[in-house]
């Protein structure tokens, strides 16, 4: 694959959940995204990610999705959306183009479902 290629793959950024994507479709996402695609990745250690990888990452294509471990290490999620919201002002100076997903609610929590309603 040529690098003009590589680059319009997009890059996933986030947990375990993007991870096992990356792993059943790598030919889909960017080589990167073994970098950027991390199990047990909360959202301030993506914006570390973000920071470190900044030059590789400047003007592609990124898709997010990254809190669930936030929510089980029992992060505030005041503190998540903060750290979210600082790794898409980065992407944005980097110009990338951002997709931000998220998991549906899962209803059978437990005392889990409390941390996430804080």
């Amino acid at each position: 694959m040529s690098e003009g290629s590589s680059q319009a793959l997009p890059t996933l950024l986030g947990d375990s959940i993007l991870r096992r994507l990356l792993k059943r479709n790598s030919s889909l996402f960017s080589e990167l995204s073994w970098q950027t695609a991390i199990s047990g990745q909360t959202s301030a250690q993506l914006h570390e990610v973000i920071v470190r990888l900044r030059a590789s990452l400047r003007g592609r294509r990124v898709v997010i999705l990254i809190g669930a471990n936030d929510c089980v290490k029992g992060i505030p999620a005041s503190r998540t959306r903060t750290n979210i919201h600082k790794c898409i002002l980065l992407l944005k100076r980097l110009k990338c183009s951002i997709s931000i997903c998220e998991i549906l609610p899962i209803p059978k929590l437990g005392k889990l479902a409390s941390r996430i309603n804080k």
